[in-house]
């Protein structure tokens, strides 16, 4: 085993820092033949939702910037995320 683990590591039971991480990306996926619009926090909720074996082609997707719907059924578009002003 690497490292520490569990209780022993000096993080244990700490809450994660702000900005930590890697956040993910809200996306709304467009079902052509039901004509239905769907918004999911992640990705991988997505592809888990859709029965997608890999959330990898989800992301490929959106990053070749593809307009041929997925599979003939689904296009995806992430959402923009509302900046917050601090005042």
């Amino acid at each position: 085993m690497f490292g520490k683990t569990g209780e022993n590591h000096p993080n244990y039971g700490k809450p994660r820092p702000e900005g930590a991480g890697k956040s993910s990306q809200q996306i709304e996926v467009t079902d052509i033949k039901n004509n239905t619009i769907t918004s999911y926090d992640s990705i991988h909720e997505a592809a888990r939702v859709l029965n997608l074996n890999n959330h990898q082609a989800i992301s490929n997707y959106i990053k070749n910037n593809k307009k041929k719907p997925y599979k003939g059924i689904y296009t995806f578009v992430l959402k923009k995320k509302k900046k917050k002003i601090l005042f």
